[in-house]
């Protein structure tokens, strides 16, 4: 499989997952900065033409976009679980089979591929883009 035309990225599921990146003990800020960092490089270097990383609401911005990559917070009462199937079904619903699901939740998973579209976990996900600049496949 080509790599993705969109990524959708569950935010702290992905985030927690990579040691690089996990704040055990360090600034869940500073964190969130270093990954969306990366993310935004790496979807550069794949190609990406869009990647949402969304993490779950906090006060103040909603929706922040830095080159391809655009950042969604949930509102209150939304998890970052439910907004991802709501991106699935709205406006990447044409798009399934060239856009990837990237989460290690079951929750997120599952329906992402009932609804047809390819899924990664955290690791592989990451692994994939590190190591290969996101020539990594989906399944």
């Amino acid at each position: 499989m080509r790599g993705p035309h969109a990524v959708l990225v569950d935010g702290y599921n992905v985030l927690h997952a990579i040691s690089k990146f996990a704040p055990r003990g360090r600034d869940l800020g500073l964190a969130r900065e270093r990954f969306e960092a990366w993310l935004a490089q790496a979807a550069a270097r794949a190609g990406v033409e869009r990647c949402v990383l969304v993490w779950d609401g906090r006060a103040g911005t909603r929706e922040k976009r830095a080159g391809r990559l655009t950042v969604l917070y949930t509102a209150a009462g939304t998890s970052a679980d439910e907004r991802l199937l709501e991106l699935c079904r709205g406006p990447f619903a044409s798009r399934f089979a060239s856009t990837w699901v990237v989460s290690s939740d079951g929750d997120v998973r599952e329906p992402a591929r009932q609804l047809g579209f390819p899924t990664l976990g955290a690791m592989e996900f990451y692994r994939s883009w590190t190591s290969a600049a996101g020539k990594g496949e989906a399944s």
